[in-house]
């Protein structure tokens, strides 16, 4: 996980194209599906997340949607102020990214069951699987309400 987080993005050339042509047609509804889909990592990844007051759990952000000339950009991640924290914690035992704080010890223990290294890659591989599926139901859900308003 970088220090600043990881991009969701949605791609011309990654997804259908009609897809691609209905958020291109109505970007605002297109960001906030993605912004959307940003939260839903957090939900799905929380299970994972290593627990011992929370505070890496409450770290979760997802930052306002941007258009590039890459498409839809979403950035989200942990950490914010603790981000080195929550680097290390997400690497692993012998992180590169332990805090100075932490005085060189890189061994990390993991006491909730279940979590450990790699939650937030866990997330994002739950929400890869029907990613496009869902983008394009609540990309339409939107669309229709704007369509029906006209």
């Amino acid at each position: 996980m970088a220090k600043d987080g990881a991009k969701l993005v949605i791609r011309r050339n990654t997804i259908s194209p009609n897809l691609a042509k209905i958020a291109a047609q109505y970007p605002k509804e297109a960001e906030a599906v993605m912004f959307q889909e940003g939260e839903r990592v957090g939900v799905l990844a929380n299970p994972f997340v290593p627990k011992d007051s929370g505070t890496l759990a409450d770290s979760f952000f997802v930052n306002p949607p941007q258009r590039t000339r890459r498409g839809i950009v979403v950035v989200l991640g942990y950490g914010g102020e603790a981000a080195a924290y929550a680097a290390a914690q997400h690497e692993g035992p012998g992180s590169v990214f332990a805090p100075p704080s932490w005085g060189g010890k890189t061994s990390l223990s993991y006491q909730t069951p279940g979590t450990g290294p790699k939650f937030f890659e866990a997330g994002l591989a739950i929400l890869a699987a029907t990613h496009e599926r869902r983008v394009r139901t609540l990309l339409a859900a939107r669309v229709s309400r704007i369509i029906l308003k006209a």
